[in-house]
């Protein structure tokens, strides 16, 4: 009997993860309905960096909602009035009086943190020019440190103008400098079924992994910038979906409304 209930245990961890290596530390299974849960996760709004197009709306559901089982993360096109506007404003997220595109981006700042373990998001991506559908973490020093000083991990980043890869990147200063790493990895239709999208952090190391297929790896080592290594310190977590921009480029209205599906979220430490 003993040997049975093992057995049945095991089918029920997830199979992306080796039960004996890890426990679940924090999660987002996404087994309900409404708006995403609070306890959970914040948001940001408004205009926020790389001169991006939309505009991120806070706690409405046409943008970010939880049915069916998973997250959902809209973009789409429509108008809103900026609240912000100047019309003597050069500054780009001052100077526009509308943004003609919503989203969404959820973050975990004051809810959630962590250094190390391995953070795994099941997800399936949009498909469309002009999307840049985003999973990433910023150090929770943020505040206090500012970036880049406080480090970025990109755990998946992907271009809707180059459909068939996936992208890691490491943003972070070293001695003054603003450093990246990055690594990627074709993906033969990789908006046109659900992927799995994780790292597996600890003091030496971040790896990078699409389905368990590790494509990039990095030394935290050389990260190190005198005493100070934005890798080994806590980091939030966000998930969004941006439109144009620095990295986005130009947007296809035609593909829009377009969803960025999320079946769920885990946080793993090591036991």
């Amino acid at each position: 009997m003993t040997a049975i209930l093992f057995s049945l245990l095991m089918l029920l961890l997830p199979a992306t993860v080796h039960a004996a290596d890890w426990e679940l530390a924090w999660s987002d299974e996404f087994n309900y309905s409404g708006l995403p849960d609070e306890s959970k996760w914040g948001y940001e709004g408004g205009f926020t960096r790389n001169e991006e197009a939309q505009w991120y709306s806070i706690r409405r559901k046409e943008n970010a909602r939880v049915e069916n089982g998973l997250l959902i993360l809209e973009a789409r096109k429509e108008q809103i009035p900026n609240p912000g506007y100047k019309s003597t404003a050069t500054n780009w997220r001052q100077s526009r009086p509308y943004a003609q595109y919503t989203s969404a981006s959820l973050i975990t700042k004051n809810k959630a943190s962590w250094a190390y373990g391995r953070i795994e998001v099941r997800a399936k991506l949009p498909k469309g020019k002009g999307l840049w559908p985003a999973i990433w973490t910023i150090g929770a020093n943020i505040d206090q440190e500012k970036y880049p000083k406080c480090g970025e991990i990109d755990i998946m980043e992907y271009y809707g103008k180059i459909p068939d890869q996936i992208f890691a990147n490491l943003h972070f200063d070293k001695n003054g400098a603003r450093t990246s790493s990055s690594g990627k990895m074709a993906l033969d239709n990789a908006s046109g079924s659900f992927h799995v999208f994780a790292i597996e952090w600890d003091h030496d190391r971040i790896d990078f992994f699409v389905d368990q297929v590790k494509y990039h790896s990095f030394a935290v080592s050389s990260a190190d910038s005198g005493d100070y290594n934005a890798f080994r310190n806590e980091h939030y977590l966000l998930i969004n979906l941006a439109m144009g921009g620095a990295s986005g480029g130009s947007i296809d209205d035609s593909i829009l409304p377009a969803q960025f599906l999320i079946d769920y979220v885990r946080v793993y430490r090591h036991k």
